[in-house]
């Protein structure tokens, strides 16, 4: 007899990435802890905050409850990223 039967995990029922958590002599037999950006029992569902691509291609999105905030690459900020660093004490922006 297997330790594992009637494990609903076994199916990776979980989308996008997510954790499926066997909650044994419990209903729902299982949770699904999703990857950041996604929701839903089985994290089948993107969350809207991250699809338009609010931070421009100098960062990525992380979407929360609230919303979503920006992970900004080097060299940028902002809310959504859209603000190049300046790097000298005249506050000019350097490169194009």
């Amino acid at each position: 007899h297997s330790e594992n039967y009637g494990d609903p995990c076994v199916t990776d029922p979980c989308r996008h990435g997510g954790t499926c958590i066997w909650r044994k002599n419990r209903v729902p037999s299982y949770t699904c802890t999703c990857r950041l950006g996604y929701t839903g029992r089985r994290c089948q569902k993107a969350l809207p905050e991250c699809d338009k691509g609010p931070c421009r291609q100098h960062g990525d999105c992380i979407a929360t409850e609230k919303g979503f905030v920006c992970r900004c690459t080097d060299g940028y900020e902002g809310r959504t990223c859209e603000i190049r660093k300046t790097n000298n004490a005249h506050g000019r922006k350097t490169g194009g």
